[in-house]
């Protein structure tokens, strides 16, 4: 405990030298030279600004518009309301009706499935990833980041049982869902014993294989491997049963919620000595940022850095100390690279920057 101790205060002593020790990030300070190209009102109420300029790794250009959300609906969407499908962020906004948007998630290239607790009206569509940053969308709107813990359950008449995996094939001793936005799962294990729900009560049980006639679009399957089995044995057909979470910090029914990372505001500090599980290179690199802010009162700040055209891109050091510079109190970074893309309307038109690949998730303001 000592030398962890040590070994914290060092890297707090050092932090004006920019020096990394093992999963620490230990943060310089950061100066910028960024010029607004001036303030484009949005008749919808929001601000756009572009943003060109230098910081000390060099030049740079960002895009942020910043809002109210007193007259818009905060909302999570997936491509194609589906879940492994990939959308831009304008087509997602379009489909919609959204008058400003941004990417969310990351999610695995290989399968284009989302990374991280997802929850779309109420109904939990992908897992946790450990504790990392998470926006909460209350009923009424109102936006909550946080580091909270998340557990899973399936709540039957007598007891909850915990639920290791949401829409994603799992090994070992693991009880997954796979809701009807993923459809029938491949690859299930022969010895894997299997439930299918619907309308909130089970309609199948067996083992190893899905039965080729239930084909019905609004079927969940609960898939049970290992020593999981057990938990599910005492199911019974027309049983009621249903999937919960609970979170801490709990909020005030929170209906939206997806999960990204890290943070990089709570209340006006910079919280990235400790980044969630990233690398420090991946915290440090110049590259393109997406990440979402919100002000003392309530404003929110959507903003995206780029690559190209000059700019170097930003460390997610710069992204939250430049938030900060901008009113934020609160901040996390979203999936960035090649998913970096922020759409807001523009007159009667929608107008995109930054990349313009498909995402599988995105954050999208409606008007109420």
């Amino acid at each position: 405990m000592k030398s962890r101790a040590l070994l914290i205060a060092l890297s707090l002593a050092l932090a004006g030298a920019g020096i990394q020790f093992s999963n620490f990030v230990v943060l310089g300070n950061i100066t910028f030279q960024l010029r607004s190209d001036g303030v484009t009102h949005l008749n919808w109420g929001g601000e756009y600004h572009r943003v060109d300029g230098n910081t000390s790794s060099g030049r740079v250009i960002l895009h942020y518009v910043k809002f109210s959300t007193e007259q818009l609906e905060p909302t999570v969407v997936l491509s194609g309301d589906s879940i492994g499908l990939l959308s831009p962020i304008q087509t997602m906004a379009q489909e919609k009706g959204a008058v400003v948007g941004i990417n969310a998630n990351f999610y695995d290239p290989n399968t284009n499935l989302p990374i991280g607790f997802l929850l779309d009206d109420g109904s939990v569509l992908n897992a946790p990833y450990s504790d990392r940053a998470t926006l909460s969308i209350e009923f009424f709107g109102r936006l909550h980041l946080s580091n909270p813990q998340i557990s899973l359950f399936l709540k039957t008449l007598t007891e909850e049982i915990p639920v290791q995996g949401i829409n994603h094939l799992t090994n070992g001793n693991a009880l997954s869902l796979y809701t009807p936005e993923y459809g029938r799962p491949n690859g299930i294990s022969p010895d894997s014993r299997i439930a299918a729900i619907e309308n909130g009560h089970v309609i199948w049980m067996g083992s190893g294989h899905l039965p080729n006639y239930l084909y019905a679009k609004d079927i969940s399957w609960l898939v049970a491997t290992g020593n999981s089995k057990s938990q599910i044995e005492n199911l019974y057909l027309a049983e009621p049963v249903s999937i919960s979470y609970s979170m801490t910090p709990e909020y005030f029914f929170v209906r939206d919620a997806l999960q990204a990372g890290p943070m990089l505001l709570r209340s006006g500090t910079v919280t990235l000595l400790r980044p969630e599980g990233f690398a420090p290179e991946f915290v440090l690199r110049k590259t393109a940022r997406s990440a979402i802010g919100i002000t003392d009162t309530g404003e929110v700040i959507l903003l995206v850095v780029t690559v190209g055209n000059g700019s170097k891109g930003m460390g997610l050091d710069e992204v939250a100390s430049y938030l900060r510079d901008l009113g934020a109190v609160d901040a996390m970074a979203l999936d960035g690279g090649g998913s970096s893309s922020l759409v807001f309307q523009q007159g009667a038109s929608l107008r995109a920057v930054g990349g313009t690949r498909g995402v599988p998730v995105g954050l999208l303001f409606l008007p109420r």
